[in-house]
């Protein structure tokens, strides 16, 4: 795939497009010769999205056999995970989570874990209660190794504002009060970053671990049973188009720079 030829197509049609604007803004009538070159660009920057679609997912095919891309086909479940269930995405995020290798799971949450036993096994802990003072919280996912708490990680698959986020503070007093959690890393995972003060916990996108689960998915695919693997890639499909809107039909763009991220990402790893 050439990424010069694409930004050709694409400086082409951006360039069609601006003519025919400054045409219409002139009141000038516009010309066939106008019309057929718009037309004409239009066509071939269509064509050429439609190829690059094509070849990056005959690309993860092949990377993910035997099977083919989540996203090729239809995985949304929105009747399983609609946005307002953050309790079903944190569920979801645990079982995956339970098939990666053990080396994987730091990285997924952009945690350094390399000064820990890479080969001990992750414990994890959903709706975890913690008591400050009179008042009890609920952590949405706490994950353990060696009796030791290293990450705390509150999932938000909605836009969010202030209020939702004042209960950081008294998480953050409560954990600093636990002798076995007091150093753990604590994520903030939503869609994106708002800008607002989260409260001692630092922020990671669905983008980030989609992306970062996906580097892990050969891995999982080579040890894990095929109906295992097969349900790792379905749900982490579902959470792609779900929250990550990664729909070919609708939205082929977005889909081509997710899959050439992670195509790229692989490749550099290799």
């Amino acid at each position: 795939m050439s990424a010069s030829l694409l930004d050709t197509n694409i400086q082409l049609f951006v360039s069609s497009c601006l003519s025919l604007h400054r045409a219409h803004r002139s009141r000038l009538p516009l010309s066939s010769n106008r019309l057929d070159a718009f037309r004409s660009n239009y066509h071939t920057f269509i064509s050429k999205r439609k190829r690059d679609l094509e070849n990056l997912f005959r690309e993860s095919n092949r990377r993910l056999r035997p099977f083919v891309d989540p996203l090729s086909g239809d995985l949304s479940m929105s009747f399983l995970l609609a946005h307002e269930r953050e309790e079903s995405y944190s569920a979801v995020l645990e079982w995956l989570i339970h098939r990666l290798p053990a080396s994987d799971v730091g990285q997924i949450f952009g945690l350094d874990d390399s000064g820990t036993d890479q080969s001990a096994a992750w414990q994890t802990v959903r709706e975890y209660q913690i008591r400050y003072g009179d008042e009890i919280g609920r952590l949405d996912l706490i994950l353990r190794r060696n009796r030791r708490c290293y990450l705390i990680i509150e999932v938000k698959t909605r836009p969010y504002i202030e209020e939702d986020l004042r209960k950081h503070k008294r998480y953050c007093a409560a954990i600093r009060e636990a002798p076995d959690m007091c150093k753990a890393e604590k994520v903030f995972l939503a869609q994106r970053d708002e800008g607002l003060d989260l409260g001692g916990f630092r922020f990671r996108s669905w983008w980030q671990v989609c992306s970062a689960l996906r580097q892990s998915s050969q891995s999982v695919i080579k040890t894990k049973p095929y109906g295992e693997a097969a349900l790792f890639l379905a749900l982490l499909g579902a959470i792609e188009q779900n929250l990550l809107d990664l729909n070919p039909k609708s939205n082929a763009p977005t889909v081509v720079r997710y899959l050439e991220e992670i195509l790229e990402g692989e490749a550099n790893d290799n």
